[in-house]
């Protein structure tokens, strides 16, 4: 046993001493008669710009565009927005369905392929609309009622991203 790791290590399962380390086809043999194979859920994609790329360089999944649609109209908004690339930004909206209407026209989606995360009252009339709807943690009541998806991450705190991994394991 190593030192850092022999605390850690119960029995080291391995081949008999009888077996030459040389011994390839024996070792093999070895291997198919005493281990198993077990389910590792993990997964890997391409990165890049070509056809069979999944994801690119950002790590942003290719055919899934974001908007934001917001009552807010701040500075660190939109700076936020413009440095995530994010093409239609929608601040200071009132009339978030009618936002909803324009980009689903102007996009060819259905509503029912839209998903929306919303934390307040003036987000429910959306979240009523679209395919999958969700609010951070610490979203009013309001919103949490009529959310899909109630993220345990609050705003700000990464509930963007867990609503956006619930969207991808949606689809």
């Amino acid at each position: 046993h190593h030192a850092p790791l022999s605390t850690k290590i119960a029995e080291e399962f391995r081949p008999t001493g009888d077996l030459p380390l040389d011994d390839d086809a024996g070792t093999l043999d070895w291997a198919r008669n005493n281990s198993v194979s077990i389910y590792h859920p993990t997964g890997t994609c391409k990165m890049g710009h070509d056809a069979n790329a999944v994801v690119d360089a950002r790590l942003r999944v290719h055919g899934v565009e974001t908007a934001i649609v917001s009552g807010e109209a701040s500075p660190s908004l939109r700076a936020r927005a413009t440095k995530l690339r994010v093409v239609e930004q929608h601040l200071g909206i009132r009339d978030k369905v009618a936002v909803l209407a324009d980009l689903c026209e102007r996009r060819g989606l259905k509503e029912e392929e839209v998903a929306y995360i919303g934390d307040d009252v003036n987000d429910v009339p959306i979240m009523r609309r679209v395919g999958l709807s969700g609010c951070p943690g610490d979203a009013t009541p309001f919103a949490r009622e009529v959310a899909d998806v109630v993220c345990t991450a609050t705003g700000g705190n990464g509930a963007f991203r867990e609503f956006a991994e619930a969207v991808l394991a949606h689809n």
